[in-house]
């Protein structure tokens, strides 16, 4: 919940305005095999989708999670114009905390303009690894 929290406090710190046509911001919720629908019921999931311009996706095992490289929960994937990777990392400096951090702050400038100067921050998620 911390990193849905810190994301919620950057776009609103960052004017992050849902109309605008430069980012777009996904949030993409694994539902581990054998979930039901009530899965994307939680909280969490709620929260991300009350935050304004933030479009939450939902899907069933790892596909999507491999495709992108996504390895933990609370993961940020941030993406240029033309698609190229420029950030992979947390946006917490520790399991549940919240408040300033490296990735935080990376987030915060390339949605204020700036430039993505650094490329990763650690991740304290759950793994989003499915036990095969």
């Amino acid at each position: 919940m911390a990193t849905v929290t810190e994301l919620r406090n950057i776009l609103q710190r960052s004017h992050f305005a849902q109309d605008d046509t430069n980012l777009k911001v996904y949030a993409v919720i694994a539902k581990p095999d054998g979930t039901g629908a009530s899965f994307t019921k939680s909280s969490l999931v709620s929260s991300l989708e009350s935050m304004p311009g933030v479009m939450t996706v939902a899907y069933q095992g790892d596909v999507e999670s491999r495709r992108f490289g996504a390895q933990a929960s609370g993961q940020i994937l941030l993406f240029d114009q033309t698609g190229k990777k420029i950030f992979n990392g947390g946006i917490t400096t520790e399991r549940g905390h919240e408040g300033e951090s490296s990735g935080g702050e990376v987030l915060s400038n390339y949605i204020s303009g700036q430039k993505a100067t650094l490329k990763t921050a650690p991740v304290f998620g759950c793994s989003l690894e499915s036990s095969h």
